[in-house]
Parts: structure tokens; C-alpha cells; sequence
């Protein structure tokens, strides 16, 4: 940047004209002289100096734009001040038309100046009044003439008055006789339908001899003095019917208000005794039954089920088994419960007590060999929320209401926690399948101890992170203990008598040799009769030392044959057996030695 500003403006700069100036060809002053090339250009003294407008652009525009922000803003009021003044000269010319419009127009429709002088013409008119005025003043013939006018205008309009008030009463009169006439008529109607509606009501039948009319119409007439006593003898004016009618309306509607009072009363009685009957704990067994509806109104389906109840409470005789009832509430009942309860109780210790004899008995089996290992299965609680909600209802079901000091009233207490003890459990089958399933209440892992120390080495909630060795032995020592336990075996003894069959198939194809021994090993420890399905491959002598007699299993000709021999007799006879077509079958036995 600096070598092209150089290069394009090699000026020096002087603070007048002097010799340096006029030797260099490219020089400038502070009064602005500039020479370029050696050609000198004069100053430009029309604009001042210190106008900003005009500089060049360089390193800070601030100033520049600065005073050209000023000549804007100053430029802008012109500007404005221009508009204004051309408005008011704009507004000031179109008042001048107006008045120009308005003086054509009175030119137009006036000669004079008196056409257009309403003043004088006000002031002529009062003059002429005041005039008329003193003449009629002075005169008493015209005065006499104008009071005898005025006294016939007031005649007449009293008469005009009088006149209309007559004609309004003629027809006033005319149109109540009309409507009195038309109800007349109406009464007469109905009178005669209600009289026949009456007999036929009190006879039953529409056709009936004269006796039983005139019995009918003697009752009717004993009705109309009721009536006479109750709302005063009928009017004998037309007029008067009307205010007669509303009189007794108002009075029936007094009395049938005050009858609703009653009825109300004695609904709000009737429901607080439905409630309190639904809310008696005697009358638990009742309230699936009960519907106690109020929405549409107090009407006969709010009581039809109470009047259900009461008929089958007495139908029945209720009352009588009330004392076998509450012996089931006491006794019958909370036993049933209760004996639920211990079984299951019963079947956790069971539990804990087999686990615990097992491992007794897996204290003394070898789980690592190598690390001389044994090992131990141990629960404790799941931790399970609906387990824990099942203990905690079956533990209120079953504990006693000690607030309560009637004896009745804590069998009912008591009876009523165990319904709904037994309506939880119906809620829902699978939860209370797996909540009664005492073995859902532990969570199992087994322990790996040291035998020489009895110190722990490792855990097993689970085979992750385990070996496929680890996982096949800890999986058939789970097994072989899961199979024992079901087998109810006792450590103290061998149980030689006992059924305790075990069958594997093939189970020996996929291990080694070690894995094998340890299988075998395991299942003999705990006293097992083991089955064994196995081909006749090499596999067959890991079990040889096991089993006591084979079963070999041999296909001619589409057809099997099976020959039973003893292991000695079957390694004295083995080079004769083709071993691509047979399948050997051993059994364990428990022997002495």
C-alpha cells in the first residue's frame, strides 16, 4: 500500500511556496497549490477550506460524513419548512375561492343589498306587531268579538272531548260484551265436558242406567258446594269471573306449594334413612344391590331397590340366620385366611430350610479344582412392589381392629378387610398367581467360598461376564441342585431306596473330557440314578466308570433290536460292535463301594 501510494502521489508537502517547491516537479502547499509533473494548478478559492464535503476519502471519513449528515439535516428543514409554507399558501388560496364562489352566488340571486338584509327585515316585522297591538288595544267591539271566539274554541274542544270519552265507552262495553259472550260460551262448553268427565269417572262406564247418573250428578253437585265452601260462592258479574279465577289459582298454587313442602320433607327423610341404611356396615352385603340415583329426581325408581331389599329381607327371613352369619364372620372366615396364610408361610420356610440343606450338602462338593471351591446358594428378599403389596393386604386382613369396642363391629371390620383381601386377588389372575407363588418372594445368587478359608471369591446373580466353562459348570451345579431339591434329598443318608431318575440325552457330546468327569462326579454326589443317551463315539468312555449295565440299541433291516449287556461283557465283546450304527443307552447306580 505504502509503495503504490508512493508510487502514484509523490508530492512533498510545503507550508508555502518556496524554492523546494518550485524545484520539485510534484509538490503541494497548505493553501492548497498543487503541482503535478511539473504543471502547476491554481487553488480553487470558491468553497473554504475547511469544508469536509470536498476532501478526498482517506484513512478517517468521520469528518466528512460528519458535515455531510449536517447539510442533510439542515438541507431536510428547508425541505420541510418549504412543504409547510406551500400548505398554508394552498389553504389560503382555496378560502379565497370559496369566498369568491360565495360573492358570485349573492350577486347572482340578489339585486340589492335589501334583499339580503335579514336585520332590517327582523326589525320591520316587530315594528308591525307593535302596531297591530295598539290598534286591537284601542278597539272594545274587536276585543268583546276575540274573547267570545276564544270562549266557543274552549266549548267546542270540551265538547269534541266528551264526545270521543262516549264512543270510547260504546265500545269498551261492546268488546267486553263480546269476550264475556265468547266466555259464556267457553264456560258452558266446559262445564258440560267436565260434567260428563265426572260421570263417567264416578260410573265406570259411559252407557248406565238413570239411577247411577243421577247418583253421579248428585255427587257432582255435592262437589260444586265443596267448592262453593272452599273458594267463596261463584260471581255474578262477568267482570268479576275473572278475578274470581285468579284468586283461586293463587290459593291452589298456596296449597299445592305447601303440599310440595310436605313432599319435600318427606323425601329429604326418606333419602337420609337410604343413606344412612347403605352406610350401616350391617348392611355391607347389600350395597352392590342398592342404587341410590338422584340426578333425575326424587321418583319411584330411587326406592325401587330398597323396596327390593325389604322384600327379600322379609321373603327370606334374613333375621333368622343372622347368628350362623356372624359365626362365619367370627370363626369360619378369618381361619380360612388364616390358614392360607400359614401354607404360605409354611411353604417359605420350606423353602429356606431345603436351600439350606442343599447347601450342606454342596459344602462338600468341589465346584473348581483347580481353586478348591465350593458353592453356596443364598437368598434374600425379591423386593418385588407387588409382593410386598400382597404381604402388607394379607397382614391387614388378618390383624385385629382394636378401636373398635363392639365385638360385632370388629367381626365386620374384619370381615370386610378380608372381601377386599379376596377382591384384590380376583383383580387380576396373573399378578395373584405370581404373587402367591412363594418362590417370586426371594432372589437367589450363589456364593463361590474357598474351602480352606471359607472366604467368598466371587458371585453369581447371573451368567454375564462369564466364561462358557464358568457358565456350563455353575448352570449344571444349579441344575443337579434344582433336581435334588425336587427329589426331597436327604443329606444325612444315601436314600438307595428312592426313585431319583435322571435322563440326558446326548449331554456329553459338546464337553470335554474334564467337564464330563465333573458332571458325572456331581450327579453321583447327590445320589442320582442317571440315564444316560449316548451314541458309541469316543465320547463312550468318559461314562464307563459310571455305569453299571448298557443297553445297546442296534437297526437291521429297518428294525431295532435292543441287547442288554454289563460293562464287562460290553469291553469284551467291543470290537465286534459297528459304531456308525448303533446308540448306547447307561444308567448310574449307587453302589456300595
Amino acid at each position: 500500500m505504502r509503495s503504490e501510494l508512493a508510487d502514484r502521489f509523490p508530492h512533498i508537502c510545503r507550508s508555502m511556496r518556496d524554492q523546494e517547491f518550485i524545484k520539485n516537479p510534484f509538490a503541494l502547499t497548505l493553501e492548497g497549490l498543487v503541482k503535478s509533473d511539473g504543471v502547476l494548478r491554481d487553488k480553487d478559492d470558491s468553497r473554504y477550506l475547511d469544508d469536509a464535503t470536498n476532501w478526498v476519502l482517506g484513512w478517517d471519513v468521520n469528518p466528512k460524513q460528519r458535515t455531510l449528515d449536517d447539510s442533510l439535516i439542515k438541507w431536510r428543514e428547508e425541505l420541510d419548512n418549504s412543504g409547510r409554507a406551500m400548505r398554508e399558501a394552498e389553504l389560503e388560496r382555496q378560502s379565497s375561492r370559496v369566498k369568491l364562489r360565495s360573492g358570485a352566488q349573492i350577486q347572482a340571486c340578489a339585486n340589492e343589498f335589501s334583499d339580503i338584509d335579514q336585520l332590517g327585515l327582523a326589525t320591520r316585522i316587530a315594528d308591525l306587531e307593535e302596531e297591530e297591538r295598539v290598534i286591537v288595544g284601542g278597539s272594545d267591539v274587536l276585543k268583546k268579538l276575540k274573547e267570545d271566539r276564544d270562549s266557543a274554541t274552549v266549548q267546542l274542544e270540551e265538547s269534541q272531548n266528551t264526545r270521543d270519552e262516549v264512543l270510547q265507552r260504546i265500545g269498551g262495553v261492546e268488546a267486553r260484551a263480546e269476550r264475556n259472550e265468547s266466555r259464556m260460551t267457553s264456560l258452558r262448553s266446559l262445564l258440560v265436558k267436565s260434567m260428563d268427565e265426572f260421570i263417567e269417572e264416578t260410573i265406570g262406564e259411559d252407557s248406565a242406567d238413570s239411577e247411577t247418573r243421577e247418583l253421579a250428578e248428585k255427587r257432582r253437585e255435592e262437589l260444586f258446594k265443596d267448592i262453593a265452601t272452599e273458594f267463596g260462592e261463584p260471581p255474578e258479574k262477568p267482570d268479576d269471573i275473572e278475578e274470581s279465577a285468579r284468586l283461586a289459582s293463587h290459593k291452589l298454587d298456596a296449597k299445592i306449594h305447601k303440599l310440595d313442602s310436605g313432599l319435600d320433607k318427606f323425601r329429604d327423610k326418606n333419602v337420609a334413612a337410604m343413606q344412612r341404611f347403605i352406610a350401616d356396615a350391617k348392611n355391607q352385603a347389600f350395597r352392590d344391590e342398592l342404587n341410590l340415583e338422584l340426578e333425575e329426581g326424587y321418583n319411584d325408581s330411587t326406592y325401587a331397590s330398597f323396596e327390593e331389599i325389604r322384600r327379600q329381607i322379609q321373603e327370606e327371613d334374613l333375621a333368622k340366620n343372622r347368628l350362623r352369619f356372624e359365626e362365619l364372620l367370627r370363626v369360619q372366615v378369618p381361619e380360612e385366611v388364616s390358614g392360607f396364610s400359614e401354607a404360605l408361610e409354611s411353604h417359605r420356610d420350606r423353602i429356606r430350610k431345603r436351600i439350606n440343606e442343599l447347601n450342606e450338602h454342596l459344602s462338600r462338593v468341589t465346584f473348581d479344582r483347580k481353586e478348591e471351591t465350593y458353592i453356596q446358594l443364598k437368598f434374600e428378599d425379591a423386593g418385588d412392589d407387588g409382593v410386598r403389596k400382597f404381604k402388607k393386604l394379607r397382614r391387614h386382613a388378618l390383624e385385629g381392629d382394636l378401636e373398635a369396642d363392639d365385638e360385632d363391629e370388629r367381626r365386620r371390620e374384619r370381615y370386610h378387610r378380608v372381601e377386599h383381601f379376596l377382591a384384590e386377588l380376583e383383580l387380576d389372575t396373573n399378578w395373584t398367581e405370581r404373587v402367591i407363588d412363594v418362590r417370586n418372594w426371594f432372589k437367589f445368587r450363589a456364593d463361590e467360598f474357598y474351602k480352606d478359608e471359607d472366604t467368598l471369591r466371587q458371585s453369581y446373580s447371573g451368567a454375564a461376564g462369564k466364561s462358557g466353562g464358568e457358565k456350563n459348570r455353575l448352570a449344571s451345579t444349579i441344575l443337579a441342585t434344582a433336581i435334588a431339591y425336587q427329589y426331597g434329598i436327604d443329606v444325612g443318608g444315601k436314600q438307595t431306596e428312592t426313585f431319583r431318575l435322571v435322563a440326558v440325552d446326548e449331554m456329553f457330546s459338546k464337553t470335554d473330557d474334564e467337564f464330563s468327569q465333573y458332571l458325572l462326579d456331581l450327579f453321583k454326589e447327590f445320589h442320582l440314578q442317571l440315564l444316560i443317551v449316548q451314541p458309541l463315539d469316543a465320547k463312550i468312555h468318559v461314562v464307563q466308570k459310571y455305569v453299571e449295565r448298557y443297553h445297546v440299541v442296534e437297526r437291521r433291516d429297518g428294525l431295532s433290536f435292543v441287547g442288554d449287556l454289563s460293562v464287562k461283557e460290553y469291553l469284551g465283546e467291543q470290537l465286534e460292535v459297528e459304531p456308525e450304527d448303533e446308540e448306547l443307552e447307561g444308567e448310574t447306580i449307587e453302589a456300595d463301594s
